[in-house]
């Protein structure tokens, strides 16, 4: 029998200062299978009485959740999914999916279904909350992550999960009562019907803009990849793009080319055009430059020299008002 908790902690570290219920809880979950032949990565961070973890891998994973006891656990599960969905084979016809193809959803640990079969999951989130702080929160119902403040609360919580495993946690601390406050609003507001309800095409084309901001370095980056990347077929792709005044190719010229002036505005010298070109997607620096003179107006070089003196000016100005 493998625990998930030997996943996540094989070496007894990162759990070594976690709260007692956290390290109860995390062992409740036993693993029975996942694809050996995928890469499967997970980790976990504790801070502030939260605890942030983030998995990476493909084909499936088998988990049967078999908590050593009925202690109180005083947390809710707030599971967050990228892609693939999570099914729950054994649970009652009444009991909903945990969560499907990008979704949140918050649930009482005691409450989840027996097995959870996790089938083509990629960057999955879960973070574990303080239950008095959400104890007024509807569970098990999912929220779409897709837009709306859904999608704020998620790109949130992945970036301060991501910050918090590379040495940041601590810094992190602070942002713990906003970021509570914000998944409050994102489930109450979803939840009531007052958000704006996009409808199928829009959620299908803000999935086709997500898979492109995130593979804007690849510069195979095409529209078959990214249509079977989301369930469409090459046809519909193009007449979602059609429809939205736009095309898959100018979609991801205009983006990387606002990635690239940003990189140039914001990065030291010691990031050279060349660096940038590779950063957006452009394997010869050469094309880079044209393709952004041609979009932008000017070379890279002289956009970063225009983009600092404004920056130096603003700065003098800034220091010469009176206090």
């Amino acid at each position: 029998m493998r625990r998930i908790i030997d996943l996540i902690d094989p070496d007894g570290n990162a759990l070594a200062t976690a709260p007692e219920n956290l390290r109860h809880l995390l062992s409740g979950f036993v693993v029975h299978a996942f694809d050996s032949n995928i890469p499967f990565n997970v980790r976990l961070t504790h801070f502030g009485g939260w605890a942030f973890s983030s998995s990476e891998g493909g084909g499936h994973l088998d988990i049967e959740w078999s908590p050593l006891d009925d202690r109180p656990l005083n947390y809710v599960i707030l599971i967050m999914l990228g892609s693939g969905l999570v099914e729950a084979p054994h649970a009652r016809h009444d009991q909903p999916l945990l969560a499907k193809s990008r979704q949140a959803a918050l649930y009482n640990p005691h409450a989840l279904p027996d097995a959870l079969h996790f089938a083509g999951s990629l960057r999955n989130t879960i973070v574990f909350l303080p239950a008095d702080a959400f104890s007024d929160l509807p569970l098990g119902v999912p929220i779409s992550t897709d837009f709306g403040l859904g999608a704020v609360m998620s790109t949130t919580i992945r970036a301060v999960e991501s910050q918090s495993s590379f040495g940041w946690a601590d810094a992190m601390v602070g942002l713990l009562p906003d970021l509570a406050n914000m998944i409050r609003h994102a489930f109450q507001t979803s939840l009531s019907g007052t958000a704006a309800i996009r409808d199928k095409e829009d959620v299908r084309l803000l999935r086709l803009h997500d898979f492109i901001h995130y593979h804007l370095e690849d510069p195979n980056l095409n529209a078959r990849h990214a249509a079977r990347a989301c369930g469409l077929s090459l046809r519909q792709l193009h007449r979602l793009f059609e429809h939205s005044g736009s095309s898959f190719a100018s979609t991801v010229r205009r983006l990387r080319m606002e990635r690239a002036s940003a990189l140039l505005a914001s990065t030291p010298s010691s990031v050279t055009v060349a660096d940038v070109a590779v950063a957006t997607g452009f394997a010869d620096s050469a094309y880079f430059a044209t393709a952004f003179r041609r979009y932008m107006g000017m070379p890279p070089s002289q956009w970063r020299r225009e983009r600092e003196a404004i920056a130096c000016r603003e700065k003098m100005t800034t220091s010469q008002q009176p206090e």
